[in-house]
């Protein structure tokens, strides 16, 4: 049960963290440093009420709160300041190519394919699903730029034959 807690807690702490990163990018690192304070203050609170009376559950908890609370607060601002917390449209596509990530997944570990396939098939479903849902656009420069050093190393293969 504290595991399940914790997953939740790590994922809202995760996403408030990532939020926390936009702030600094946009030039208000004071913002993220006072939610962070904030999570921080609240964890360990909690840490000291909880872990005494409920263990391992109440570390979990504690963490859960935490996360909850940066996430609140960092995703309140960002709508507040924005006017959007996340792009809905975006965020569909992006499920939907880890649906169809996953899928794949659960069809190599049923053909027992070995990690390295299953994982290589498992990302090659998702960046094609990200590229047929038109979340990824082919940009020449970036994509040349992105794969240069594996253009390089197979240039550097075949001269050497």
């Amino acid at each position: 049960m504290a595991l399940k807690i914790l997953v939740v807690g790590i994922g809202s702490l995760a996403l408030g963290s990532t939020f926390c990163v936009l702030f600094d990018a946009k030039g208000h690192p004071w913002v993220s440093v006072g939610f962070l304070g904030i999570s921080l203050a609240v964890s360990i609170t909690g840490n000291f009420i909880l872990i005494p009376r409920a263990g391992i559950l109440g570390a979990a908890t504690a963490t859960l709160m935490a996360g909850t609370m940066l996430c609140c607060l960092s995703g309140g601002y960002v709508f507040l300041r924005y006017g959007s917390c996340l792009p809905y449209l975006s965020l569909g596509r992006v499920v939907l190519a880890g649906i169809l990530a996953y899928g794949g997944g659960y069809y190599a570990m049923n053909q027992s394919l070995g990690l390295f396939w299953s994982n290589l098939l498992v990302g090659s479903i998702y960046v094609c699903a990200l590229f047929m849902l038109g979340e990824l656009k082919q940009d020449k420069p970036t994509m040349r730029r992105l794969l240069s050093p594996l253009l390089r190393y197979i240039d550097s293969e075949n001269s050497g034959e």
